[in-house]
């Protein structure tokens, strides 16, 4: 085997693992963008859920409240608020029911750990895409050196230093 054909396949072997380096980074950040997509879908439900909650609290409980029965406001029915406590779900599929305040805090503290996982979410993005530009420079680079002409020597003779 030439020096050239084995400089080559050496190439060709960087090219192939960069390239599957990117393929599974691609993977990564496309899961770390559906679950930044999930915890900021369920942060605005929880915020939602509080401001709603504050909301009713200023109201008569016998006049009645317009109450969106989706979460895009599309549907609305009118309500009129019980004298009963609100019911908050409090995780694995176990809900309370407590006095306004409580629950307000409840949704609260549930809005400061969403926030919070969603900037550790964000933050691993961003640390993964880093990486992905960087192999993704380095695979560029890589094709490059393949696709430049190299000077042709003469049979015999050495390469100049």
């Amino acid at each position: 085997m030439t020096e050239e054909a084995e400089e080559a396949g050496v190439h060709e072997a960087g090219i192939t693992a960069l390239a599957q380096q990117l393929e599974v980074l691609e993977q990564h950040l496309a899961r770390l963008r559906q679950t930044l997509d999930v915890v900021n879908s369920t942060l605005m439900n929880a915020r939602r859920a509080r401001v709603c909650l504050e909301e009713l609290r200023k109201y008569d409980k016998g006049r009645d409240v317009l109450v969106a029965v989706d979460s895009g406001g599309v549907a609305l029915v009118r309500a009129k608020p019980l004298d009963e406590n609100p019911i908050v779900h409090v995780g694995l599929d176990v809900y309370v029911q407590v006095d306004f305040e409580h629950a307000e805090r409840i949704l609260s503290e549930k809005e400061r750990l969403l926030l919070e996982q969603a900037r550790r979410v964000q933050s691993e993005l961003e640390r993964i895409a880093k990486e992905y530009r960087r192999l993704q420079e380095a695979l560029y680079s890589q094709y490059a050196r393949m696709a430049a002409p190299r000077p042709r020597r003469e049979a015999g003779k050495q390469p100049e230093t």
